[in-house]
C-alpha cells in the first residue's frame, strides 16, 4: 500500500495489457521522491544509481541482476518473481505460517 512516505516503481514499464507489470518480479518499494527521480527511465540507469538502490534491499537485488548482464526483460521479471515469491514462502513457513 502506497502512503506519503513510499511507493511502489516497476523495474521496466511495458504496456498495461502485460501480465509481468505489477508482478512482484517487477516492482520495488521505494520513497515517493524516488519513485519521482526514476521515472519511466530503464533499469540499467535505475541500477546506477546506487544512493537510491541502498534505500530497498529487492531494489538492489534487481540492480545487482541488472549489473551482472541480465536483461530486464519478461523473461528476467518472471524468473526474479518466482523467486522472491519462493522466498517469502519459506520466510513464511520458518515464521510459523501456513502457505
Amino acid at each position: 500500500m502506497a502512503t506519503a512516505s513510499n511507493s511502489t516503481r516497476a523495474a521496466v514499464s511495458v504496456t498495461p495489457d502485460d501480465g509481468e507489470l505489477d508482478m512482484l518480479g517487477n516492482l520495488a518499494l521505494v520513497s515517493v521522491s524516488t519513485n519521482s527521480k526514476f521515472s519511466n527511465n530503464l533499469p540499467p540507469y535505475k541500477a546506477n544509481k546506487t544512493e537510491i538502490v541502498r534505500q530497498s534491499t529487492k531494489l538492489q537485488i534487481m540492480a545487482d541482476l541488472v549489473k551482472s548482464g541480465t536483461t530486464w526483460d519478461r523473461t528476467a521479471t518472471r524468473q526474479h518473481d518466482q523467486a522472491m515469491v519462493k522466498l517469502l514462502r519459506e520466510d513464511l513457513r520458518k515464521a510459523g505460517h501456513d502457505v
